[in-house]
């Protein structure tokens, strides 16, 4: 019999096989939605393991307070029935406690022990390849483009699972995503630019962010330093407002002096208007 390690890397040898498949259309091309269906197993296997280290600590999240944008849940759920893993036995109160611990103390409240502590809390998790499986989730995001048939599942579950994933991931990944993740907005459909934005607001920016202020000796994260480029793929990209006001109000919340971050080199033409915009909209905003 397997061990569960062996079933996790299995899983995402198929996910690289189909990526194979893909690229190189080898017969039997996948469909973005057979890839989703695999996506779903690891989805539904890390929330397992995120509810079973939340009871752990249930009574003591029951007096914590955790902000909506910053929790897991509620997040965008793949839209498609089929792909929505089934989370409705995890108790929200579980929910809160292991997104408490996952988003991390400041460090002022640690004492100075805050990289310690999150080393000791990723000691605890389940010895899987989860920085194997990002790997692959990253490399996944090159199919969506090039795909017929399946476009939206395969995007919903990616970003997804990738959230599902966040609390496995060191901090220097989580530094890097939010980027990666904008980045997408180049060469996605447009009928998947809100779930973009949607991930961005109420999950990968606030990890990144949050996980940047453990930093010691002052070093500014990749987070902070692509904050203006992340702003301008989105205006670039995207035409609707609302986005780029979204996009905005979460590094805003979340990140101090964020009015540095339109101090930056000249726009593409189609992009100034909207710099115009929400340079006012952040006058107004402060």
């Amino acid at each position: 019999m397997s061990t569960k390690a062996e079933q996790f890397a299995s899983k995402i040898r198929y996910l690289q096989e189909y990526h194979n498949r893909v690229q190189h259309n080898i017969y039997p091309v996948p469909s973005g939605t057979d890839i989703a269906n695999t996506l779903k197993y690891f989805s539904q296997t890390l929330l397992s393991i995120l509810s079973r280290t939340g009871r752990k600590e249930n009574q003591e999240a029951s007096n914590l307070a955790v902000p909506m944008t910053m929790c897991l849940f509620p997040v965008p759920f793949p839209l498609t029935p089929s792909l929505r893993p089934q989370v409705s036995s995890i108790n929200p109160t579980v929910t809160r406690s292991l997104l408490y611990s996952v988003l991390r103390d400041a460090p002022s409240d640690r004492g100075g022990q805050g990289q310690q502590s999150r080393d000791a809390q990723l000691s605890e998790y389940p010895s899987l390849d989860y920085q194997g499986l990002y790997v692959t989730l990253v490399t996944l995001l090159d199919l969506v483009p090039l795909l017929q048939h399946g476009q939206h599942d395969l995007g919903q579950s990616i970003f997804y699972t990738t959230t599902c994933l966040l609390p496995f991931l060191s901090d220097e990944i989580l530094s890097t995503l939010p980027y990666t993740m904008i980045s997408t907005l180049a060469t996605f459909p447009p009928f998947l630019h809100k779930d973009i934005i949607e991930y961005l607001s109420t999950s990968f920016l606030p990890m990144a962010i949050l996980g940047s202020t453990r930093r010691e000796g002052g070093v500014p994260a990749y987070v902070n330093l692509s904050a203006s480029s992340m702003l301008m793929i989105a205006m670039q990209n995207t035409s609707n407002p609302v986005y780029h006001c979204q996009l905005l109000e979460c590094l805003m919340k979340h990140k101090q002096e964020v009015w540095k971050v339109n101090i930056v080199p000249p726009f593409p033409s189609e992009a100034a208007l909207c710099v115009k915009m929400i340079i006012w909209y952040n006058d107004l905003s402060v």
